[in-house]
Order: C-alpha cells, then sequence, then structure tokens
C-alpha cells in the first residue's frame, strides 16, 4: 500500500539483520564486453534472464541467493492474511532442466513475470482490479478513483476478497502449469506477453493439451 512507510517497516527488522549477520557483500561480475553492451540497455527481466542462461553467471547466483519463497507455499500458508484471488489466471512455465527454470504469465493482465515477482503481482492492486472488474462488474469504481489507501479502503477490499472466496469457494483456484523442454523455453519470448502466449498455446496443441483459456462467468456486484 503506497500510504505505508515502508521505511518505518522494514528498519527494524533490517537493523536486526545488519547486527546479526553483517551489512553483506556486493556481488561483482566480471563481464565480456560484448555482453555488458547488448545489457546496457536491456529491462532487469532480460538481464536476468541472459544471465542465468549462462552456466557460469547462474552457479553464481545460486550460491548466493536465497532461497525464494514459491507461490505454491505461499498459498498453503495457514498464517497467510492476504486473500490470493485469480490464480486460475496464472500459467507456470517450467523447463525441465536442470538447471529449473521458471516463469509466469498472467492472462487477466496480460503481463509475464518472474519467478520473484509472482507473489507481488497477485497482491497488486492492478491484478485485484482486474479480477473484480472481470468476476464481479460494478463492484469497483473506476481504478483512478482509489488513490488514497486508507483504513477504509483496506477494510473494504477484504471484505470483498473475502466474499468472492467464500461465493467460489476453490472452484478453479489452481494455476496452470506448463513443462518445456530444455530446447523449447529458450524460444518463448517471455519479455513479450502476446508472442510468449502465443507460443505457449502453439506448443499445447501440438502436445494435444488443454487450453490455457481461463472461461470467466462473471458474476453479481458485491456489496460492502
Amino acid at each position: 500500500m503506497p500510504s505505508m512507510d515502508m521505511r518505518a517497516i522494514l528498519r527494524p527488522q533490517l537493523t536486526k539483520e545488519v547486527k546479526e549477520r553483517g551489512s553483506g557483500t556486493l556481488q561483482m561480475l566480471d563481464l565480456p564486453e560484448s555482453l555488458i553492451k547488448k545489457l546496457e540497455a536491456s529491462t532487469y527481466s532480460e538481464v536476468m534472464r541472459a544471465l542465468n542462461e549462462n552456466d557460469k553467471f547462474l552457479k553464481l547466483f545460486e550460491a548466493t541467493n536465497p532461497n525464494r519463497m514459491m507461490i505454491q507455499t505461499y498459498q498453503r500458508d495457514g498464517n497467510r492474511k492476504h486473500p490470493l484471488l485469480g490464480m486460475q489466471h496464472l500459467v507456470e512455465c517450467i523447463c525441465d532442466g536442470p538447471p529449473e527454470k521458471r516463469y509466469y504469465l498472467c492472462t487477466l493482465c496480460n503481463i509475464t513475470l518472474a519467478t520473484h515477482m509472482i507473489i507481488k503481482h497477485v497482491l497488486s492492486f492492478d491484478h485485484i482490479f482486474c479480477y473484480f472488474k472481470a468476476w464481479h462488474p460494478s463492484t469497483l469504481l473506476s481504478k483512478e478513483s482509489y488513490k488514497d489507501y486508507t483504513d477504509s479502503f483496506t477494510s473494504m477490499m477484504r471484505d470483498f476478497a473475502k466474499q468472492t472466496e467464500e461465493i467460489h469457494a476453490t472452484a478453479n483456484t489452481d494455476m496452470k502449469e506448463v513443462n518445456l523442454k530444455p530446447a523449447e523455453f529458450p524460444s518463448v519470448n517471455f519479455a513479450s506477453f502476446a508472442e510468449a502466449w502465443k507460443k505457449l498455446e502453439c506448443i499445447m496443441k501440438e502436445n494435444k493439451g488443454s487450453s490455457l483459456i481461463t472461461s470467466i462467468k462473471p458474476g453479481n456486484k458485491l456489496g460492502y
């Protein structure tokens, strides 16, 4: 929530971590000049994808990066306070490795997401807004109407989320999964949702798999 002061929230945790573990060490990668020039104008996801495809750099990342929580683990967490809406619109693409690689598509918001971004996306207001617009039209006003994320706004959204969870129960709450061969994974352009979606649909048809499209049946407007 933009209204939250994340510095005040995170400072105690960071201070404790520095005391217990130290300030950490900056990673430095000695990259070939040609690769640096290639990545200079690339986005974050493009840079990480390029480095992860190189076995040498991948081993460096694996040795220093902590294991990230998978969205499936977060979904099963009994202490989770936030609802995960629209899980049926997520497509998890898994490379049959090694090394194992993953990428995600959100067919509700029409974007591609790296592993470290997927939980944040599902909890974002943009994703939640798209969910209610599709499944319970007219429940929310225009997105521009919600500029101040106050306590009353947060309470209202939690109430709507609880209602829709009770309405749909556990029906269609699972992600779709696509297992790609090591040769297929690089052929999917995850930098572009449209291209990635088109390629994955072709792969599913070739393998006689089911469609990745989620059927939406709009429900009634929810009342707070």
